[in-house]
């Protein structure tokens, strides 16, 4: 998430319950702030994905100097493949994303039945989508859009 403005570390860690031995995907992960973050916070596994390589090497040295057991790989929201199943998936928003319906499907099978998909800096059209998806909207503001299966 570098370069954007940031949603409060309180405002994500609260959309997040029980993160404690959980596992979390961090999709649109940036320079890797949120996958440490998550991590300290208890979870057990997170993966961060993000489609800028300058970005995921920036997160990678990060995890070298101070390892905390986090994985990167370089992929584009749009053609996110399968990374494994998630107890919470969360996603910076890709900015000029159009076809929103195509980015929903690459990111259902990433999480577990009953998993929390959190969209930060959401856009007002998100809901409508995930809808269409069988998603239930948990919680909607200015900065997160909280959704379950």
């Amino acid at each position: 998430m570098a370069g954007r403005e940031r949603v409060g570390q309180d405002s994500i860690l609260t959309a997040l319950p029980g993160l404690s031995g959980k596992s979390v995907l961090v999709v649109g992960c940036g320079d890797g702030h949120y996958p440490r973050l998550f991590r300290r916070a208890g979870a057990s596994r997170v993966m961060g994905v993000d489609g800028s390589q300058e970005l995921i090497a920036i997160a990678q040295r990060a995890e070298e100097r101070d390892p905390l057991g986090i994985s990167y790989e370089v992929h584009a929201t749009a053609r996110l493949p399968r990374m494994g199943v998630f107890d919470f998936v969360t996603v910076a928003w890709p900015a000029g994303s159009s076809d929103i319906d195509a980015i929903v499907a690459r990111l259902s099978p990433n999480l577990k039945p009953g998993a929390r998909l959190v969209i930060l800096s959401p856009l007002p059209e998100l809901e409508a989508a995930f809808a269409r998806a069988g998603y239930r909207v948990l919680e909607s503001d200015q900065d997160l859009l909280v959704l379950g299966l």
